[in-house]
């Protein structure tokens, strides 16, 4: 599956080091589970958050859904990763209402210092989809979640092979998964 495309010249760097959390700002309201977001957190850990951020940065992979924190989720590869080697990035790609916000995970280890992900996280504008891809990963034995989790933890889609777990061989090579989640009511 392809990506979303190459980043700007200068796409924003995301946070880094072991267990760290940063904030990005959406330039078009994205609705996830029925709140339009403008707003959401990224952690080192491999996955992205609306609405509070978890009370802690240290909270590694589970099976989706689990009703323990973080909820309102969306998970690229959601384990305990280390982000000092590779980098986490993000940017805005094309023209409202097309765009797309992506955030990239780029070479980032998993904890253990075996085993790495590359892949991205992509916020659709047009149909508020959600779309995953694994460009590489490698679990080298490590354990990883893929997929989207509500705000209290009590519903959630994982892309299928991609519960909890070792993946198949442990080795993902581009693949890609879309998300819908309803719209808020009108």
């Amino acid at each position: 599956a392809p990506a979303a495309g190459r980043p700007p010249a200068a796409p924003t760097p995301g946070p880094s080091g072991d267990d760290a959390q940063g904030s990005a700002t959406i330039p078009f309201p994205f609705t996830f589970n029925v709140v339009a977001h403008t707003k959401l957190s990224i952690y080192t850990n491999g996955f992205i958050q609306f609405g509070t951020s978890s009370a802690s940065t240290t909270v590694y992979g589970a099976a989706i859904p689990t009703a323990a924190a973080p909820n309102n989720i969306i998970a690229l590869a959601w384990e305990d990763l280390n982000v000092t080697t590779g980098n986490i990035q993000y940017w805005t790609d094309g023209v409202a209402p097309n765009r797309k916000f992506v955030v990239a995970f780029n070479n980032v280890f998993f904890y253990s210092a075996a085993g790495n992900v590359t892949g991205q996280i992509v916020l659709n504008e047009i149909d508020n989809s959600i779309e995953i891809f694994h460009t590489n990963i490698t679990q080298a034995g490590n354990s990883a979640v893929c997929g989207i989790e509500n705000a209290n933890g009590t519903s959630g889609l994982v892309a299928p092979g991609r519960q909890f777990g070792t993946w198949g061989s442990g080795t993902v090579v581009n693949e890609g998964w879309r998300f819908f989640v309803p719209p808020a009511a009108t």
